[in-house]
Parts: structure tokens; sequence; C-alpha cells
């Protein structure tokens, strides 16, 4: 009788401890994170030019006068995609090479003086290692990271969104063929949710697929990525 009296009293506190936890959360909706939209910050609505259009290109494709290699080389992923894309491929140079104004039209890539003449309100302290922005100003887009590899992922998000390019394997990307390529309206924040991302297949983080995690915005302390390709967590 002794045992049955003792598992009662367990039971009777067992139930009263789930009456009170229920009581306790009753109304408490779970937060939800706000749905990711792919469009947040691009007006579609407002063509502001077009890098491409009628099988030419007026633009010129900028890095500063001190880039850092991953800059120069974010500059030529964008002038390389962009001419396998549409068969032009806009010019690329130093911005001490070009004049710059509201009616100029350039892609600027990078931590460039003209960036910095804008003025942008930007906190790039906040942008967990590697987030960036893609802005315009007149016929002009500013594309520039927290780093290195922020500034290679707005030259990809960029080619992304607008030109619906894919990095859709290590050994593929979907390469869309374009007769333009228009500049819309942009003021774009990208901030990635979590500092280290990566896939766990060893073809897609083996070293020699290096280029694909650039792709693939994966990161981790694992696996070296050079300094030209944004450098990595290991680096």
């Amino acid at each position: 009788m002794k045992a049955k009296h003792i598992l009662l009293v367990l039971l009777i506190l067992i139930l009263s401890f789930s009456a009170v936890t229920a009581t306790s959360c009753k109304g408490k909706e779970p937060e939800i994170p706000p749905a990711y939209e792919e469009d947040d910050g691009i007006d579609r609505s407002q063509v502001l030019d077009y890098i491409v259009k009628d099988g030419v290109s007026e633009y010129t494709i900028v890095y500063g006068d001190a880039a850092s290699s991953a800059e120069v080389f974010a500059a030529s992923e964008f002038q390389l995609y962009v001419g396998k894309m549409t068969g032009v491929y806009p010019s690329q140079t130093a911005e001490s090479n070009v004049n710059f104004d509201e009616n100029s039209k350039i892609v600027s890539v990078g931590n460039t003086a003209l960036l910095e003449s804008m003025n942008f309100d930007v906190d790039y302290s906040a942008m967990n290692t590697d987030g960036f922005i893609i802005k315009t100003y007149g016929k002009n887009v500013f594309i520039n990271g927290a780093s290195d590899s922020g500034t290679i992922y707005g030259v990809y998000d960029f080619l992304e969104k607008i030109c619906n390019l894919k990095f859709l394997a290590y050994d593929y990307t979907y390469i869309p063929e374009l007769t333009e390529i228009p500049v819309y309206k942009m003021d774009v924040l990208e901030i990635p949710a979590f500092e280290t991302r990566s896939y766990m297949s060893g073809s897609a983080t083996a070293a020699a697929n290096e280029l694909n995690m650039v792709h693939m915005r994966m990161a981790n302390d694992y696996t070296v990525i050079p300094e030209e390709h944004g450098g990595g967590m290991s680096n």
C-alpha cells in the first residue's frame, strides 16, 4: 500500500506541474522570423539604365586604386559573367581612370574612393563578417562588403538576382543567354544569419573545389580559401 501511495503522490505532482506549465505558456506564440524576400531593396519598377543593351555596354567596372586581389577578382567575375551571358564584356579599370558624377555609368566594386564620397550610412561592423550592400546613385551601381568575401558575394548576388545566374553545383553553373541587363534602383543590405556555413559533402568542400565554396557562400574553419577569392575562416 505504501508503494501505491508514493506512486499516487508522484502522479498528482506530475499532473499539477503539467497544468501549471500549460497555464504559464498559454497565449504565447512562438517567434517566427520574417520571411526572406529576394527583392528586398530592389525596385524593379524603376529602370535607371542598362549595363548591356543592343549588343553594347556603356558601363565601366571600377575597383579601387589600392584594391585587394579579392576586389580585383570580384570586378573580374562581374565582367566575366556579364560577358558570358550577353556576349558583351564591359570595360574594367581602376577608379583613377574614370570621371564620376550622377550621370556616369560605372559599377563600383569594393571599397573605392567613389563609394566613400557617397557617404552612405552603412554599419559594416553589424554585417556578421561578410554581409554586403548594393546601392545605386544616378545610373551608378555600388557593391561593397564588410570583408573581401562579402564584396565577392555582393557581385554574385547582383548577377543572380538581376540576371538569374545560378551556381548549381561544383561542376555546373546555369548561365542564361541575355540581350540586356537592366540597372534597377537598388538599396540592398544582406547580412548572413550564420557566420559559419558549409555543406557536409566531400565534393562540395574539397580544397580542389574552393571556388565552388565561394560561389555557394560557404565558410568554415577547415578549408583554406586563397586571399584572391576572399580568404576564409581558416586563413
